[in-house]
């Protein structure tokens, strides 16, 4: 369920691939990390994201591979971009 390409780097404390609960039902979806990435302390990567390659994900940051571009940093809750891409 869970894909790491190469070359990544995870801090501690790590949450990936949360399952989705609602109305009573739990679902699971594939988490794909590319390659080149950097996942700081207690980064969230739900269930079902999709993350490019050449990221850093802050600290307590939740990822959301709708707004997240190759090569930019993203922190914060909501995320909020660094670096441009």
């Amino acid at each position: 369920m869970i894909h790491i390409g190469q070359d990544t780097f995870f801090a501690d404390g790590i949450y990936i691939g949360g399952p989705r609960i609602h109305q009573g039902t739990v679902a699971l979806s594939r988490v794909e990390i590319s390659r080149g990435r950097f996942l700081g302390n207690h980064a969230v990567i739900p269930g079902g994201q999709r993350l490019p390659a050449g990221i850093l994900i802050g600290i307590s940051t939740v990822a959301d591979d709708r707004v997240v571009r190759p090569g930019s940093s993203w922190f914060g809750h909501p995320a909020f971009r660094t670096a441009p891409p």
